[in-house]
C-alpha cells in the first residue's frame, strides 16, 4: 500500500543544461524555478522530497530553504539515471517502495498532479506511470520538441496505457496524441530494471531531434569575443560591473554559453 513512509519525490537537477544553462536558476515572480518545483513536492505531502545534483549552487538554493539534497555524478545521461542514484544513496535499505520522478524544470506543478501520477501505481499491475494532456492548439502537433502519447481512451476512461511515445505525428490519429508532461512514478522494482535497458534507436533519433532545435553553442574563442564586445558596451570597469555584465550576456546568449565558466572569464577581465 502506498504511504508517506515509502514513497519518495526525487527532483533530478543539473546546471548546465545543453539547451538553456543555469535554467533551475532563473527567476520566476521573485524564486529560482527549482524552489518553485520543490515547493509543490513538499506541498503535495506525499512523501520525502529530495533534490537530485552535481551542482553546489542547486545544492546550497535547497539546503537554504531547509530541504533535502543528494549530491550525484555529474556524468548521468538523464535524469532517471540521476535519480536512481539518489536513491541507492539515500535508502539503502529499500524501505522506499514507490517513486516519483519529478523534473527540476517544471515550475507550474502542482499537488494535485503529483498525487494523480503515484496513484496510477494503486494497481498491483501497473510499474510505471506518467501524465498526458490534450494539445491546446493543434499546430503544436505539427512541432517535434513536443513528445506525443499515442494513447486510446476509451469515453470518460481517465486512464489509459501508452502504445508509443513520437516527436512526428506521423500516421497516427490526431485524437489518439497527447502532450506527455515530464513526470514519471515508478514501483522500486520496475525502475531497478529500467535503468539497465540499452537506449532505443527511437531514442537516439529523438536526442538527434532534439539537437536541431538547440541554439549553436559557442567556442571559447567566440565566448571569450562576446564577453569583452559585453564588457564594452555596458562600460564595465570593474567587479562591481559583474552582475549587470553577466545580465547582458544571458539576455543577448541563452542556451550558447556555460555561464557558470564565463563568469569566471569575465571576473579576470575585470579584475585585470
Amino acid at each position: 500500500m502506498i504511504s508517506q513512509e515509502n514513497t519518495a519525490i526525487i527532483i533530478p537537477v543539473r546546471l548546465q543544461a545543453s539547451r538553456l544553462p543555469n535554467k533551475p536558476l532563473l527567476d520566476i515572480a521573485g524564486k529560482p524555478m527549482i524552489q518553485h518545483v520543490w515547493e509543490s513536492a513538499i506541498a503535495s505531502d506525499l512523501g520525502r522530497v529530495v533534490v537530485a545534483t552535481d551542482s553546489d549552487e542547486i545544492a546550497k538554493c535547497i539546503e537554504s530553504l531547509g530541504g533535502d539534497v543528494c549530491m550525484t555524478s555529474e556524468n548521468h545521461q538523464t535524469g532517471t539515471d540521476r535519480m536512481h542514484e539518489a536513491l541507492q544513496v539515500i535508502d539503502p535499505s529499500k524501505m522506499i517502495h514507490y517513486i516519483i520522478n519529478l523534473q527540476g524544470d517544471l515550475p507550474t506543478i502542482n499537488s494535485m498532479a503529483l498525487e494523480k501520477v503515484l496513484n496510477l501505481l494503486s494497481s498491483e499491475e501497473d510499474e510505471i506511470g506518467t501524465l498526458v494532456t490534450q494539445f491546446e492548439r493543434e499546430e503544436d502537433l505539427k512541432k517535434e520538441q513536443f513528445v506525443k502519447a499515442v494513447c486510446n481512451f476509451s469515453g470518460s476512461e481517465t486512464e489509459s496505457y501508452a502504445e508509443n511515445f513520437v516527436r512526428k505525428q506521423g500516421d497516427y490519429d490526431s485524437k489518439n496524441l497527447f502532450h506527455h508532461i515530464g513526470i514519471y512514478s515508478f514501483k522500486r522494482d520496475a525502475l531497478e530494471k529500467f535503468v539497465t535497458l540499452s537506449q532505443t534507436d527511437q531514442e537516439k533519433n529523438e536526442i538527434t531531434v532534439i539537437q536541431r532545435f538547440m541554439p549553436k553553442q559557442l567556442g571559447e574563442e567566440e565566448v571569450e569575443s562576446v564577453i569583452k564586445d559585453a564588457i564594452k558596451k555596458i562600460d564595465a570597469k570593474s567587479l562591481k560591473d559583474m552582475g549587470k555584465a553577466m545580465g547582458y550576456l544571458k539576455e543577448r546568449y541563452p542556451g550558447q554559453i556555460d555561464f557558470s565558466k564565463a563568469s569566471i572569464v569575465v571576473r579576470n577581465i575585470l579584475e585585470n
